[in-house]
């Protein structure tokens, strides 16, 4: 078997600070792959605006992978069901070592992700998975009694006496790796009926350099009026980064160091 390996891109959307990716690119040449799965998003409750924003996020990632020489897969699977096979396919015909992915917490998501583990598994391939969207993963911070909390500043008091270096230092952004006979799929074009329904996509730029250009502004200009701004609907006072956060264009270690 090779040593090449796979990163299964989800809601990080990025090469910077990307802990699954950092991790396989220390352990050979990388692949990653994208599994749009747009019925499930709209049993979801995904409207158009965000499977639009996710296809553009899926598409600038994919030149950001170019220029590291990282060829990314695009598979239409539909339904979180055919997660397993599809990855198990790739696998075969590519002779991957090891599958990489971040960690996602829905319950939808833990199953998917535990039936792909076990797939796999079956299959003689090695599987890792990481902590990376949150600090801390469900059950991890805690009150003195054993509960989640339920009021956020003691939450939010725990998590800063809690939370270490380590947790919040940058992954590695992997190093332009020699190119491979892969080449990246050509990412096709939304049905109508995921682009019917959007509203003015140019208003929300995808990818991480938008949101590392929201967040430099964000410091430069709102930041410090935060306080008072983020009341009033009618004013650009917020950071406007949920979006970008939400679907992993841009992590919170990023946001928190800068």
């Amino acid at each position: 078997m090779s040593d090449l390996q796979l990163v299964w891109f989800r809601n990080d959307l990025r090469t910077l600070d990307n802990t699954a990716l950092s991790a396989a690119a220390q352990r050979g040449p990388v692949i990653g792959v994208f599994l749009a799965s747009r019925e499930q998003w709209r049993r979801h409750q995904h409207g158009p605006n965000k499977i639009e924003f996710v296809h553009r996020g899926v598409r600038a990632l994919s030149d950001a992978l170019d220029a590291l020489n990282i060829p990314l897969l695009y598979r239409d699977i539909g339904d979180f069901s055919q997660a397993p096979e599809a990855l198990d396919a790739i696998v075969r015909e590519h002779d991957i070592a090891t599958l990489h992915f971040n960690r996602e917490y829905p319950l939808d998501e833990r199953q998917r992700d535990a039936a792909v583990s076990e797939r796999l598994h079956q299959a003689g391939i090695v599987v890792h998975d990481y902590t990376d969207h949150v600090a801390f993963e469900p059950g991890e911070l805690l009150t003195g009694q054993g509960d989640y909390y339920k009021v956020f500043t003691p939450f939010a008091k725990a998590w800063h006496q809690r939370v270490t270096a380590e947790q919040l230092a940058l992954r590695d952004t992997p190093r332009r790796q020699s190119a491979l006979t892969l080449t990246r799929n050509a990412i096709p074009a939304l049905p109508d009926a995921d682009r019917s329904a959007v509203v003015d996509a140019h208003t929300w730029v995808a990818g991480q350099d938008a949101a590392a250009d929201k967040l430099e502004r964000f410091l430069d200009a709102r930041a410090h009026r935060y306080a008072t701004d983020r009341d009033f609907p009618a004013l650009a006072g917020t950071s406007e980064l949920s979006a970008y956060l939400a679907t992993g264009m841009i992590s919170h270690r990023q946001c928190l160091q800068a």
